[in-house]
């Protein structure tokens, strides 16, 4: 079937340039794009199980966390003194 298509100039000259490497018609390397293209996009994507992560240990956390995100918690832990602190 004919068409006319308006594209962009740098993918025309994409198109081209695979077209010359692979020694094909432009016509059939833009027919291959499509193709792959209307394919991939009509795939059920996989929907992944959410996973819970489980304390290697069971150690109650301290008290004077709560409250505190993890964000807040890594600059507590950044110095020797605030770590000590919090282990004691």
């Amino acid at each position: 079937m004919r068409t006319t298509l308006d594209l962009p100039d740098h993918l025309l000259t994409e198109i081209k340039i695979r077209a010359a490497k692979e020694q094909r018609k432009i016509k059939d390397v833009i027919a291959e794009v499509l193709e792959k293209g209307l394919r991939s996009s009509t795939r059920k994507t996989k929907t992944t199980k959410a996973f819970k992560i489980k304390p290697l240990f069971n150690a109650p956390f301290p008290k004077s966390l709560n409250g505190v995100n993890f964000n807040h918690l890594n600059d507590l832990l950044e110095t020797d003194e605030q770590l000590n602190e919090l282990t004691q």
